[in-house]
């Protein structure tokens, strides 16, 4: 597994659309967490149902829900994974982001930002009442539920417990995390890095609708994050830093494998 990193807005669905479309090699891709544009994904329902829940904390501000949605596309990451994997045989895997890596980058944020250690009666009723989210009880019930050990309203309060958690970097965290996920580290990352103002223009062309975490200063400190954890990992994680397609193409075909 090669994962391309990022914050929003540096153009991994781009590069990997890119990567795909070169003769040579068979790849296949990920789209984490839009996994809907995946087609052999298999969980196009749920994918677009987990987006609904993003836009709806988007639109209502409400971080704690927003931590929600962010999480539970992640917790998607391997069922859908798993599909695609025995629906589309390849040369090379690239997945859009990685469940551990970009948890411990946006949980600090996130922790920070919420107000309660639960989802508010409001909110949750709301949900509960919109039919757009009918299939998110059965998918939280069935396979995330157990895992975490809490009911959906109390998400948050289990989500910032993990983030502290998350922030000793040791051993311990990444069997942890590796294990909430069941996903293993990828076996190398292409992070892209370009300036803060391009993001900002990218947004501006891309939807009207921006992210609670779409902004300058801390799409920087996501950016500092991912430094800082991909340094940490170098020494068991081949990381490339793209600067040019040709370079990248050349890293993918010295670090990808189909299965790993």
């Amino acid at each position: 597994m090669i994962s391309i990193l990022g914050v929003d807005g540096s153009g991994k669905s781009h590069l990997a659309a890119q990567i795909q479309g070169q003769k040579g090699h068979k790849v296949r891709v990920l789209r984490a967490t839009d996994y809907h544009l995946s087609p052999l994904a298999e969980v196009s329902d749920l994918s677009w149902m987990l987006s609904a829940l993003s836009n709806t904390a988007d639109e209502r501000k409400s971080y704690e829900l927003k931590g929600i949605s962010l999480f539970l596309k992640m917790m998607l990451f391997t069922k859908a994974r798993k599909n695609l994997l025995s629906n589309c045989p390849s040369t090379f895997e690239i997945t859009e982001r990685h469940p551990v890596i970009d948890f411990m980058v946006y949980s600090p944020f996130y922790q920070t930002m919420m107000q309660t250690e639960c989802l508010s009666q409001e909110l949750f009723f709301a949900l509960k009442n919109d039919n757009t989210f009918d299939s998110l009880w059965g998918y939280f019930d069935a396979e995330v539920k157990e895992k975490v050990g809490v009911s959906f309203k109390d998400l948050p309060q289990f989500l910032i417990a993990l983030s502290r958690q998350s922030q000793a970097w040791d051993q311990n965290t990444f069997y942890t995390l590796e294990a909430l996920f069941d996903c293993p580290l990828p076996k190398a990352v292409i992070y892209i890095n370009i300036p803060s103002q391009e993001h900002q223009d990218r947004f501006s062309q891309r939807k009207s609708l921006q992210e609670l975490h779409e902004r300058r200063k801390v799409l920087q400190n996501l950016h500092s994050r991912y430094v800082k954890i991909l340094d940490f990992l170098c020494s068991g994680i081949e990381v490339h830093f793209h600067a040019s397609f040709d370079d990248t193409c050349i890293f993918i075909s010295k670090h990808g494998t189909s299965n790993s």
